[in-house]
C-alpha cells in the first residue's frame, strides 16, 4: 500500500514537472499566410507600413446600382432608395446636413452620429438585400455593403449597414434606424 501511494506521488509529481518546467520557450507564430481579401484586410490592421500604403489608396465614393435595385421594388417603394442615396452620399462626401435629412426625427439623427465622422471615408459597393419588414407595416430593410477607412488608426473595414426605411402617413419615406 505504501509503495503505490509512494508511486502515485512520484507519477504526480514528475506529470507537473513536465508541464510547468519549459514556460520560458519562445512561441513560434505561424508561417502560413493565406492570401484572400478578407485576411489582407485584417493583415493591413496589423502592419503599419501595409496600413498607410492601403490608406493613400482607399477612394470613397458610391458604386451602388440604384437602378438595379429599383427594380425589386414596387413604384410605391422607389422612391425609398432616394432616401437612402441621399444618406450615403452624405456619408461619402463628409456632408453632415445631407446625412441628417432622410431620419424620420433630430433625436434619431443625433443617436445615428456614430456613422458619421470626419475622421471616417466610405466607399459603398453594393446592396446586399432589399426585404420587406415582415412585423411592420410599410418598412423595408435595405443592407448595404462597403468598406470605410478611419483615417485615425489608418484601418480599412468592411461595413455592412442595414437600413430600416419606412413610409408614413402622408407617403413619405424616412429613415427609422441603422444597424
Amino acid at each position: 500500500m505504501l509503495k503505490s501511494i509512494t508511486l502515485t506521488a512520484l507519477l504526480t509529481s514528475f506529470i507537473l514537472l513536465t508541464a510547468c518546467g519549459d514556460t520560458n520557450s519562445p512561441t513560434e507564430e505561424p508561417t502560413n499566410k493565406t492570401n484572400t481579401t478578407q485576411n489582407s484586410a485584417s493583415d493591413t490592421s496589423k502592419n503599419p507600413n501595409s496600413e498607410t500604403e492601403s490608406s493613400t489608396k482607399f477612394n470613397s465614393g458610391n458604386d451602388i446600382n440604384f437602378k438595379e435595385a429599383e427594380s425589386s421594388l414596387t413604384e410605391d417603394e422607389s422612391p425609398l432608395l432616394d432616401v437612402l442615396k441621399l444618406n450615403l452620399e452624405g456619408l461619402v462626401e463628409h456632408d453632415h446636413d445631407q446625412y441628417r435629412l432622410g431620419f424620420v426625427t433630430e433625436k434619431l439623427a443625433d443617436a445615428m452620429e456614430g456613422y458619421y465622422s470626419a475622421e471616417f471615408q466610405y466607399h459603398f459597393s453594393t446592396i446586399e438585400s432589399i426585404k420587406k419588414s415582415e412585423s411592420i407595416n410599410n418598412q423595408i430593410h435595405v443592407t448595404v455593403l462597403g468598406e470605410r477607412l478611419d483615417s485615425n488608426s489608418e484601418t480599412i473595414e468592411n461595413v455592412k449597414m442595414m437600413y430600416a426605411i419606412r413610409m408614413n402617413n402622408e407617403g413619405e419615406w424616412s429613415i427609422y434606424t441603422i444597424d
